[in-house]
């Protein structure tokens, strides 16, 4: 197969008169233009090191105390996953406003051969819905005592006012009652002797739904008796626990990230205190990032954290490269810059998506790609200055 002059290291022919063309080339002249301009700015920067790093470490503790003031893990259930087209907003109008974007469930297991309709039974259903008022705010509640609302309500002319349980359950009332219950919903929320209560919540991030469980599980605790047993679940609770540990799995593998550049940064430096430093500046464009996705309104949740934890292995990856070839500075900077370039490319991919929630993540790992870069190629050589010097010496 013919190579092209390109490739073979000859120079390319101009185009004959009359033809056209475009090219683009970038030879040694260009680079090493690239690299004196590099040296001078890092010259510059090297005298106004106290300043610079000031500067740097400042605005890096103002990120991290916006970021954590405002950091709440999601759930996936979020409306970033909304479709944008009418049906889907009319979804999320739904959903905010009635019937909520998460469901959770107790079932009540009653077991004695007791009547489902025994007067300490209601007492103990509203005490529990009264608890689940005060932890959730739910935007709706289904409870066997929700059927009884009903149907007192059917009774007086279906008056929004009559949605409620007489002070007395007279007999005739019952009677009636157990007449018509099944046509208002008594075996959804009725099963043989298992009772089904179901509430609505919009809007809870995931650590909001766990804090919220602990209290309620702990009111059930005390309410749990040989005759009565309380099950907590839900299609929406069993989610929110698997995705919790998913979460919690991508945060132990931050820390195995962390701790492996940890041992190679170690034998690379030598030194604990540029360790440290290492660590917080491989942090910055992370820190960046989830600013960033602030600004955006992108929720932090498990798909959201993954993506984060890949951005932060490709940050440290130039890192380890400027440390490793710190005599031969000059010459890993056009690689690197060349790289970053290459990535921050592949990231502006993500604004083709068909997914809207990930858009933003075109101009979140662009933008945090160019951070690392500046403070790999800037930042941190001004750091290993000292270590420069004690080794010259």
């Amino acid at each position: 197969m013919r190579r092209s002059p390109l490739f073979l290291g000859h120079k390319r022919e101009k185009h004959p008169p009359g033809c056209t063309g475009i090219a683009f080339r970038i030879n040694k002249n260009n680079i090493e233009q690239i690299l004196s301009g590099y040296q001078r700015a890092l010259t510059f920067l090297k005298k106004k090191k106290t300043a610079f790093l000031t500067l740097y470490f400042a605005l890096f503790v103002v990120a991290i105390l916006c970021v954590s003031l405002s950091f709440k893990i999601e759930g996936t259930r979020s409306s970033m996953f909304t479709p944008t087209t009418g049906f889907g907003k009319a979804q999320e109008q739904l959903s905010a406003s009635f019937f909520g974007d998460a469901t959770y469930e107790i079932y009540l297991d009653n077991n004695t051969d007791a009547e489902l309709l025994d007067e300490s039974l209601f007492q103990l259903i509203q005490q529990i819905e009264k608890q689940i008022d005060t932890i959730y705010k739910p935007l709706y509640q289904d409870s066997p005592l929700n059927v009884m609302r009903r149907y007192n309500r059917f009774r007086k002319g279906g008056s929004w006012d009559a949605f409620d349980l007489p002070k007395m359950l007279s007999p005739n009332w019952m009677d009636g009652f157990i007449q018509y219950r099944d046509y208002l919903g008594w075996k959804t929320v009725v099963q043989d002797n298992r009772i089904r209560m179901q509430w609505g919540v919009y809007g809870k991030s995931l650590q909001e739904s766990f804090k919220d469980y602990e209290l309620l599980n702990t009111f059930l605790t005390q309410l749990h008796t040989k005759q009565v047993n309380f099950t907590f679940t839900g299609k929406q609770w069993l989610q929110d626990k698997s995705e919790w540990r998913f979460v919690i799995y991508i945060l132990l593998g931050f820390g195995l990230i962390i701790l492996i550049s940890g041992i190679i940064m170690r034998v690379l430096i030598g030194s604990f205190y540029q360790l440290i430093l290492f660590f917080i500046i491989n942090l910055t464009p992370l820190v960046i990032a989830m600013a960033l996705m602030l600004i955006f309104g992108i929720p932090f949740n498990s798909i959201s954290i993954f993506m984060l934890s890949i951005l932060l292995g490709l940050c440290i990856d130039d890192s380890i490269y400027m440390i490793a070839f710190k005599q031969k500075e000059k010459a890993v900077i056009y690689p690197i810059i060349v790289t970053t370039l290459v990535l921050i490319a592949g990231a502006l991919a993500f604004s083709f998506s068909a997914y809207t929630w990930m858009r933003p993540f075109a101009i979140i790992f662009a933008l945090s790609f160019f951070v690392a870069l500046i403070i790999d190629i800037f930042v941190l050589p001004i750091l290993l200055t000292n270590q420069h010097s004690e080794e010259n010496d």
